[in-house]
């Protein structure tokens, strides 16, 4: 996720101001890069460019790790920071930007406990593929447990 700028009236002050939206890139089918706008966060004065790009940086695994509490995720020594992070994520939460599951599997599992993944079939390429032969592989399996050497000694 990064911050997005756009050069408009403020209202407030009124002189032309930095508006910021909270935007995220995703892949879309076509494989063609989308931007989707996660929150409108309006005009934000008295933070530095070092303050936005930390929150945007912790937000961003912040969201990430949602689902896995096994790892500690970061924090600034930043108040300001902290609770802009902690402000844009209950949003994200409570406007149903992310999801975020408590207790409950990542994936639902379809008919018959199945699960399922939809795959480009024209997108898989293989590199160096190669057939192994099962005699080959027979032959080799005789010769690490030294089946001949073993047999040999019974009949000698």
């Amino acid at each position: 996720m990064y911050f997005k700028a756009s050069d408009i009236h403020n209202p407030n002050t009124n002189k032309p101001g930095w508006y910021y939206r909270l935007v995220e890139s995703y892949r879309n089918s076509d494989g063609r890069v989308c931007h989707r706008p996660m929150l409108n966060l309006g005009f934000l004065e008295g933070l530095t460019t070092d303050q936005m790009n930390l929150i945007q940086k912790i937000l961003t695994q912040r969201v990430e790790n949602a689902n896995q509490v096994l790892f500690d995720l970061p924090i600034s020594d930043d108040s300001i920071v902290n609770q802009y992070v902690d402000e844009y994520y209950n949003r994200l939460i409570a406007e149903k930007r992310i999801d975020v599951l408590f207790d409950k599997p990542k994936k639902k599992p379809y008919a018959k406990g199945k699960d399922l993944e939809i795959i480009d079939l024209n997108s898989i390429r293989n590199k160096d593929v190669r057939e192994i032969g099962a005699e080959w592989f027979s032959y080799q399996t005789a010769e690490q447990l030294q089946i001949r050497t073993f047999l040999e000694s019974l009949s000698g």
